[in-house]
């Protein structure tokens, strides 16, 4: 706490911990109004705290009545939920000079996606998407409905057929010959895609997602340990006691059953197994690499050490991870690991803040594989923090109801609230 004592001169920390439970984020569909409201109701009334709060009803009022039509300029296929009119900045020329004014609004839409538009003049409108724009520093969405961007990938996820829960996502570009945008997705249930999806005017052909087990070397937000390690965990347990997974690689496609085919090695003891995975994700076939006669490059991986403690422990609590919903803890974060690990950025600003995290349970009730599933305000750290301070949790080996927690996942809401003295 001393590390940081100078910094906070006479700031002091009032922390609020929320309901430790398996809740997930919001319930509704991302891009969607809240549960239970109208996408009217949803756009017309300002939030009161959290993202967004800082624009007024006017402001609110102005984005509805001017958003459509500049979103048609701009060629976007949106459906507003939610629209603000942000403000007016300067444009400059090369000296300095004012040559004109650009009108700022954020949009949150049904088909999910949010977007930005920066409105030059009268006819001049750039559009992009919150993901896009996140990456670029430019601007962090600040509507309710937009506090997720990855969130907002999940209805062209589902029409790809991936049941992903979108955790992270990052923005490759656009190609205008194929009418496609591509976007790197880390998923909650582990592994993760790259995404191909519709421009923004919504031509180009329906969503695809290829597994970044497939396209390794396109994809940042996971590693090739984590890859396997979501293998492992979806296939494991159907193994039995025949093969632990050690090492993993994607082989290809096999058109004949609509089938995706893998390599994995075993941990020891014997050689590995050609498996295919339906499109639903399920083990449809298993071949030992023994009774294939013309290996070629199907079989390549050798028998050996697990490539990663968590690929065990995952195939020990079988292959569909549970979410725990009343986690018994040991151990939580105090005031020390919060005062060690609230974003400075925050703490100089005096600004408070939230994040949801969802983490994999070891079988000593640690947890690990942590990931932010939403985080507010966006650019002061506060996923970041949470996911480091999970290294204080620790639940019981058993959940209440007699379940091991091993391979289980849990979703851990976090207030960060700051105040002077």
């Amino acid at each position: 706490m001393a590390r940081r004592g100078q910094a906070w001169g006479i700031v002091r920390l009032l922390v609020a911990m929320a309901a430790m439970l398996a809740c997930g984020p919001p319930a509704r569909a991302a891009g969607g109004p809240p549960a239970g409201a109208s996408a009217g109701t949803a756009a017309a009334i300002p939030p009161t705290r959290g993202p967004g709060a800082n624009f007024d009803r006017q402001a609110y009022a102005q984005g509805l009545r001017e958003a459509p039509a500049i979103l048609a300029r701009a060629a976007v296929a949106c459906t507003v939920q939610q629209a603000v009119f942000e403000g007016e900045s300067s444009l400059l020329n090369a000296h300095g000079d004012t040559v004109g004014r650009a009108r700022l609004y954020e949009v949150a839409c049904a088909e999910g996606l949010g977007y930005f538009l920066n409105v030059r003049g009268k006819d001049v409108v750039f559009a992009e998407d919150c993901i896009a724009a996140g990456e670029a520093g430019k601007a962090a969405c600040m509507l309710p409905l937009n506090s997720h961007p990855a969130g907002g990938l999940e209805p062209s996820l589902k029409a790809a057929g991936v049941p992903c829960g979108a955790a992270r996502a990052r923005y490759l570009g656009q190609n205008l010959e194929t009418r496609l945008r591509r976007y790197e997705v880390r998923c909650r249930s582990g592994g993760g895609y790259l995404l191909d999806m519709p421009l923004a005017d919504g031509s180009g052909a329906p969503p695809r997602a290829t597994p970044c087990f497939e396209a390794e070397s396109e994809c940042q937000l996971i590693s090739h340990i984590e890859n396997v390690a979501a293998l492992a965990f979806k296939v494991g347990k159907r193994f039995g006691e025949s093969c632990q997974i050690g090492d993993a690689r994607y082989v290809g496609y096999v058109a004949a059953h609509d089938h995706e085919l893998y390599e994995v090695s075993c941990q020891a003891g014997r050689d590995g197994e050609l498996i295919e995975i339906d499109h639903a994700g399920v083990l449809a076939k298993i071949t030992e690499c023994a009774s294939v006669r013309l290996v070629g490059a199907a079989c390549q991986l050798k028998s050996g050490a697990p490539v990663d403690p968590g690929i065990v422990e995952s195939q020990s609590a079988g292959a569909e991870g549970a979410v725990i919903t009343a986690p018994d803890w040991l151990r939580r974060p105090n005031a020390h690991d919060f005062a060690e690990l609230y974003p400075l950025a925050a703490v100089r600003a005096g600004v408070s803040g939230r994040a949801m995290i969802g983490c994999r349970v070891l079988a000593s009730g640690l947890l690990t594989a942590c990931l932010v599933i939403d985080e507010s305000p966006a650019q002061f750290g506060f996923g970041a923090a949470a996911v480091k301070m999970a290294r204080a949790f620790q639940m019981t080996p058993m959940t209440r109801d007699g379940k091991l927690v091993a391979g289980g996942e849990v979703d851990i809401p976090i207030n960060f609230s700051i105040r002077p003295r």
